[in-house]
């Protein structure tokens, strides 16, 4: 089922302070996002599958560790192999015909999926897209032993 309008005002509400914490469920996972400072100054909304962050989890380029529902949960970043300057060197110095004989990619990017939000908009444009995805609890709940 779906989150409605209701329930997107009220999770934004909830992490529009410096704190607070909202608990989803997607499909089996349990999904906490919760807002909070990672460094001395910037705020971001933290994405907790299971209760926990593994970064590994999030590397495309490692097969070994990465999980295919960060590429769903957590946010997308790209990073050029070549930047910009490297590039214009690599054309001067070799033609496209060697390059592709040396199998060398320029176009090429880094991809990696980071558990952390810096805009609200953000994550609820991602996570709209998610029919399986509902809300549990919105704001901090009592921890029962």
């Amino acid at each position: 089922m779906a989150i409605t309008e209701e329930q997107w005002v009220d999770i934004q509400s909830q992490l529009k302070g410096v704190h607070g914490e909202v608990i989803l469920r997607y499909g089996d996972i349990r999904v906490t996002l919760s807002k909070g400072l990672i460094g001395e100054s910037k705020l971001v909304i933290a994405v907790y599958l299971n209760n926990q962050i593994k970064p590994s989890m999030g590397m495309a380029d490692m097969p070994d560790s990465f999980d295919p529902v960060t590429e769903l949960l957590w946010h997308r970043k790209t990073r050029a192999i070549y930047p910009p300057t490297r590039r214009k060197k690599m054309l001067q110095a070799y033609t496209k015909k060697e390059l592709k004989e040396r199998n060398i990619d320029l176009d090429r990017k880094h991809i990696w999926y980071e558990p952390f939000f810096s805009k609200f908009n953000t994550l609820k444009t991602q996570y709209r897209k998610l029919d399986q995805l509902e809300v549990v609890s919105i704001g901090y709940q009592a921890k029962t032993a």
